[in-house]
């Protein structure tokens, strides 16, 4: 056999082999290669939830407060949350396995002091948190959303990067 020849056969034959890899494997096309991420779910809705925030904060004599009440669609908020139900009914929201699952610790006189009193449907809450002062920081950063209008973020993002 020519060398032709043998170059023509092996051709064929690689290319036969390629072949039937890609009837049976079927690799991705690009358009089928982007993977659609799940739908981001909606904040849970409270129904029937309402909750008194009261502030005490460091230099001041006195508090500041709010309240927010959220029964589904209809939303109200007063006091610093004035003009964010949305928002506020988030972060009650956000808060509501803190608020029901512990009376929070007792506070002191000094430093910022959150008192909310409430409830979610029949479930009433009592729940009294301090930065810095409980024994466990998760206590408050748990409940430290709802007092986030007059206090800003707690934790500032870091960056991952370091500076040149």
């Amino acid at each position: 056999m020519s060398r032709r020849a043998k170059l023509a056969v092996g051709t064929l034959l690689i290319g036969a082999v390629l072949a039937s890899l890609w009837a049976v494997y079927r690799p991705l096309l690009p358009s089928q290669a982007i993977v659609k991420p799940d739908p981001t779910p909606a904040p849970p809705r409270l129904e029937d939830s309402r909750a008194v925030l009261t502030v005490r904060l460091t230099g001041r004599d006195r508090p500041v407060r709010a309240t927010i009440t959220c029964d589904g669609a209809r939303r109200a908020a007063d006091g610093y949350w004035r003009g964010e139900p949305r928002q506020a009914c988030d972060a009650l929201a956000a808060s509501r396995t803190a608020l029901l699952g512990a009376p929070g610790c007792r506070t002191g006189s000094a430093g910022v002091r959150l008192h909310a009193t409430g409830r979610f449907g029949a479930r009433r809450f009592d729940h009294r948190a301090q930065r810095g002062v409980c024994p466990d920081d998760e206590a408050w950063l748990a409940v430290n959303v709802l007092a986030a209008p007059v206090l800003g973020p707690d934790r500032a993002l870091e960056d991952p990067v370091a500076e040149n």
